[in-house]
């Protein structure tokens, strides 16, 4: 008897999470082949892994293809679930979700316990059964996995759940404990989702674009006003006035245009360009003096040989 509800819990957590899968991948673009890797990978997932572990003679879904086919099938007619709005698919994926992570757990317990493990294993055992398959989805999907974000209990509620069904096997039967175990944890996994129930609260992380602009913000006003020509201050509502800059026509010469001059306008003897005062031989001999010796000289008249 046991073993016929094992193979009925099964049943209904590969069911579960196969609908899970595919209701997962809606609106994510996925042709026929990546539903059906949806949901195989969150039927089975957890299974490979438990009969992994315990060193099963073959895996679970070898053992019952009837399984796979289902999952094909499922994978065929999802465009028909596009009638559900959106609210209420996002609520099936999570009833279906507990469903298959209650059965799953508390099942792959049960095969655990079975195979001569311990208590301690055999609850990991049946947690990772019951969460290994939508981690995998998660991933797929290119999402940080729900086992890791959710708020709600999710692998604690399998966790609970695994332990139950061990203190109830000491005065019940394995049927019993079985059934109780799995409604437990369901109950526990959509209460706690309906009425935002957590059991360790985290504080919200800051957006980050948003902490960026606070940090820009706070190292530009310690920065103090920009001083780049036309640029506005960094106040609201304040302007600074452009830079003024010299005309050619005057005698005035700032540091960049003598730094221009000088490197792309060079005197007849370069050797002698760089004089602190007064124009170059060159320049001197020739009775013209160049730019770069105006603007070292500020203005002034060449000197005469």
């Amino acid at each position: 008897m046991f073993s016929n509800l094992l193979e009925i819990t099964d049943l209904i957590g590969i069911v579960a999470f196969a609908i899970a899968g595919v209701l997962a991948a809606e609106g994510k673009n996925l042709d026929p082949v990546g539903v059906f890797v949806m949901a195989f990978t969150t039927a089975f997932g957890g299974g490979v892994v438990r009969d992994t572990i315990i060193h099963a003679e073959t895996y679970y879904w070898v053992a019952h293809p009837e399984y796979v086919c289902f999952t094909i099938a499922l994978a065929v007619f999802a465009p028909a679930l596009k009638w559900f709005k959106f609210k209420a698919l996002y609520t099936t994926v999570i009833w279906a979700d507990a469903i298959g992570l209650a059965f799953f757990s508390v099942g792959g317990t049960a095969l655990a316990l079975d195979a001569g493990l311990t208590n301690l294993p055999a609850v990991l055992i049946g947690v990772c059964t019951g969460v290994f398959g939508g981690l995998l989805r998660d991933v797929f999907l290119s999402r940080v996995p729900m086992v890791l974000t959710d708020k709600q209990p999710y692998a604690s509620a399998a966790f609970a759940g695994c332990w139950l069904y061990i203190l109830l096997l000491t005065g019940t039967s394995a049927d019993a404990a079985l059934l109780s175990a799995s409604v437990f944890t369901v109950a526990l996994r959509m209460i706690c989702w309906y009425m935002h129930l957590s059991v360790i609260s985290y504080d919200e992380p800051d957006d980050p674009v948003r902490e960026g602009a606070k940090r820009a913000a706070l190292f530009r006003s310690k920065r103090g006003p920009s001083h780049h020509p036309g640029r506005s201050d960094i106040r609201p509502g304040i302007r600074r006035s452009p830079v003024s800059r010299p005309s050619p026509d005057s005698g005035e010469s700032s540091s960049s245009d003598r730094h221009r001059r000088r490197t792309l306008l060079p005197c007849r003897d370069p050797a002698q360009a760089l004089r602190p005062s007064g124009s170059c031989p060159s320049c001197a001999r020739s009775g013209r003096s160049s730019p770069r010796c105006r603007s070292r000289r500020a203005g002034k008249e060449p000197s005469q040989a």
